[in-house]
Parts: structure tokens; C-alpha cells; sequence
């Protein structure tokens, strides 16, 4: 069997995914995305085994003679190129492996950095984000351009961007500005009827600010 493997080169870990299994990048991302960028091929040419288990076996407790990567382990990646009826990349997950779309020095479609204004989810990415510091002047949303932020994953068309803008402009924003008048803003939550998009605010007993955060749920 002909094979590549590929692990994550830890000085271009900025995110700390490495040994992370599938279901964790999952919750951080949004979805499955493997950041071929932060890979390095460490291994490349002809191994006697017939399965992937038997590829795992013997990186991860029988180094052939002059592999100096780690031992196989989580996050790994592994590309069956010959000698197999399956040929594809393959994660090493907490249980197994699984097939995964895969290109070494390739980002995934899902690449946001966390912006710097409003209220970000912290358990995943969203695909489309929309944040800010807001004034509240006159009991109003007063938003400022300076203290906003907007990102999207990069396959996101501009239909879905319009579709929460509107969302966002036409029932967000009119449901913050009524609680304002109700003067509560400790922790609001607005849900579109679909669940698809959520947006919180807080005023974090600020004395005139509010900070909001509205994203896609799926």
C-alpha cells in the first residue's frame, strides 16, 4: 500500500486543534474543516498493510526505520494513494477513521478569526456573524460604524447574506430597541421562527452601552 501521512505542525497551531477528533472541530467550526494549511506531509512511500488499522499500528507503535514523525494519533491524516480498493484521506478520529476532504496547504472554507466587536458564540463558527458596541442614545440602538463587525465563511452566497441582513434590520434590531424601552437589557435573547439566526444582548451594567451579537445558528 502507498501512502502519505500528514499531522499538524504545532508552531502553526494557533487555534489548538491539533489532537482535537471530528466532533470537536465540529462544535469549534460550525461543520467539518480540516485546515490543510497547518499540515505537514511527514511520511511518504510504501508500507506493508492491508487496512488503515494497520497503517495505525504501525506508525503509532512500530516506526518503520527512519519515520521521524509523531506516533499516528488524533487529527492525523492519512492518504491511501495505491495498492487499496478505497484510495482517499482519512482522519484518525477518537474512534477510528474517517474519509474527509483533505488537501495539504489548503484553508478550509470556514476560516474566521473571532472579530472584535459584539457578543461571539464560543462553542462553534458561526457561517455568518454580526456584532457590535452599541450606544444607547435616547433609548435607542445607536450603532457606529467603527464598532461593528460582519464576517461570513467564504462560501457563503449573497442571497444567505441578504436573507440576515433582513433579518437582522427588519426583526433584531426593532425587538432590541423595544426591550431598551422597557429598560431590560441585562441578557436578551431573539430568536428568528425558524432558528435559524440568534441575537443576544447585553448591557453588562455599562451605563449606556449595549453588546450585541447575532449569528447563524446552523
Amino acid at each position: 500500500m502507498t501512502i502519505c501521512i500528514y499531522q499538524i505542525n504545532l508552531e502553526k497551531d494557533t487555534e489548538r486543534v491539533a489532537f482535537l477528533g471530528l466532533d470537536q472541530l465540529t462544535k469549534l467550526y460550525g461543520k467539518t474543516a480540516i485546515n490543510g494549511s497547518i499540515y505537514d506531509e511527514v511520511f511518504y512511500g510504501d508500507v506493508d498493510a492491508e487496512t488503515l488499522e494497520d497503517v495505525f499500528g504501525m506508525f503509532n507503535l512500530r516506526h518503520p526505520e527512519g519515520y521521524t514523525g509523531r506516533s499516528l494519533s488524533i487529527s492525523d491524516v492519512v492518504e491511501i494513494i495505491d495498492g487499496s480498493d478505497k484510495t482517499g484521506c482519512f482522519f484518525c478520529d477518537t474512534v477510528g477513521f474517517k474519509e474527509v476532504q483533505f488537501e495539504l496547504g489548503k484553508e478550509p472554507l470556514i476560516t474566521m478569526s473571532r472579530p472584535e466587536w459584539g457578543l461571539y458564540p464560543q462553542k462553534f463558527r458561526p457561517r455568518i456573524y454580526w456584532g457590535a458596541r452599541a450606544i444607547i442614545t435616547g433609548g435607542v440602538v445607536d450603532l457606529l460604524p467603527d464598532r461593528q463587525s460582519f464576517t461570513t465563511a467564504t462560501d457563503v452566497g449573497k442571497d444567505e447574506k441578504d436573507e440576515f441582513v433582513a433579518w437582522l434590520d427588519k426583526q433584531a434590531l426593532p425587538y432590541l430597541n423595544q426591550r431598551l424601552k422597557e429598560r431590560d437589557t441585562a441578557h436578551v435573547e431573539f430568536a428568528s421562527r425558524d432558528d435559524r439566526y440568534l441575537c443576544i444582548a447585553e448591557d453588562r451594567s455599562s451605563g449606556g452601552y449595549l453588546y450585541i451579537g447575532a449569528y447563524t445558528r446552523q
